[in-house]
């Protein structure tokens, strides 16, 4: 798993800062794939995963739950195709938006599907 900023190029030239979080995994065949979810840079917020506060008491709870799993809900889709729609869904009802899109990219990044 990966998160950071960087900028993704437009049609007209203009960059646009993002945020990202890459995750790693399996189709129904078991091939590897990677999932990017991106967001405006300015809503980081809705993908960044919290800093972790120090342990204080070593009788409190040391499980934490991962952001991605409470973002797409539980239990989580068993194939590729569950959770990517499901992203997409989670991702325009959090952003308030009318319509999400996902850009699929192959690993070697030679092919982009909408």
């Amino acid at each position: 798993r990966w998160e950071g900023s960087y900028g993704i190029r437009g049609a007209d030239g203009r960059t646009i800062a993002v945020y990202a979080s890459h995750l790693r995994v399996r189709d129904t065949d078991g091939d590897p794939s990677t999932v990017c979810l991106l967001v405006r840079d300015d809503e980081r917020a809705v993908l960044q995963t919290p800093v972790r506060a120090p342990v204080s008491d070593a009788s409190s709870d040391s499980r934490t739950t991962d952001p991605f799993e409470v973002f797409i809900g539980s239990p989580a889709p068993d194939d590729l195709d569950g959770l990517l729609q499901r992203t997409v869904e989670r991702a325009r009802d959090m952003l308030d938006a009318d319509a999400a899109f996902l850009l699929l990219a192959t690993d070697d990044e030679t092919e982009l599907e909408v």
